[in-house]
């Protein structure tokens, strides 16, 4: 896999280096993502502050709009929320290695765990602050109930930390779209007692 990858960084780089206009070198640097990484259908979008537009695309369906208003779509706003999300993730791979290791944990990588709550309380500032305060404060406690196993006493428990923090993933998708109707979110609340209830057979960690 390698190999292809590295391919396509310098097939990316001779296409931007050519003479042909921003159409142009955008249709064949999704037709070479899309050949060297096998995926049906690769686009490049023009992301603005009211909408984004289709630059470019490969494959064998044109897209259904070419223009969409802001907050539809694949935005900025859903590129944020997938980040705050790999974010919590990081900070709870670094917890979950130490399962393995001795040796002391560093407080630091806990402040990935709150990069979501940050970027709801900045991105629903506007229009669902208050839904999103309720949903940050509930993920909020939850992750400090979870670290509490590994830094509240003198015997930790990196297990029940992690095992908790992955049912938390849960409560970090629902602030990503902290704006739908009750029985949506009622669902999301039966998931995370689901994952609960199931860990006590099948162990997270």
């Amino acid at each position: 896999m390698q190999q292809p990858k590295r391919g396509l960084v310098q097939q990316i780089k001779d296409v931007l280096a050519s003479g042909e206009d921003r159409v142009g070198k955008g249709s064949q640097v999704c037709k070479a993502i899309r050949t060297q990484l096998g995926q049906k259908w690769v686009g490049i979008y023009d992301v603005g502050p009211l909408e984004c537009s289709v630059i470019a695309w490969s494959g064998p369906a044109v897209p259904q709009s070419f223009r969409l208003p802001a907050g539809k779509g694949l935005t900025g706003e859903a590129v944020w929320c997938g980040f705050a999300l790999a974010a919590y993730i990081i900070g709870l791979s670094f917890i979950a290695r130490k399962e393995s290791t001795r040796g002391g944990l560093a407080y630091w990588p806990c402040y990935f765990l709150a990069a979501p709550i940050l970027l709801a309380l900045i991105m629903d500032a506007k229009g669902y602050l208050q839904p999103a305060l309720l949903v940050s404060a509930v993920l909020g406690l939850w992750v400090a109930r979870c670290l509490r196993y590994t830094f509240g006493g003198t015997e930790r428990n990196l297990g029940r930390t992690v095992s908790g923090l992955l049912a938390g993933i849960v409560w970090v998708d629902l602030l990503a779209v902290v704006d739908v109707e009750r029985p949506l979110a009622l669902v999301f609340l039966a998931l995370f007692l689901l994952a609960l209830f199931f860990q006590r057979f099948i162990p997270a960690t």
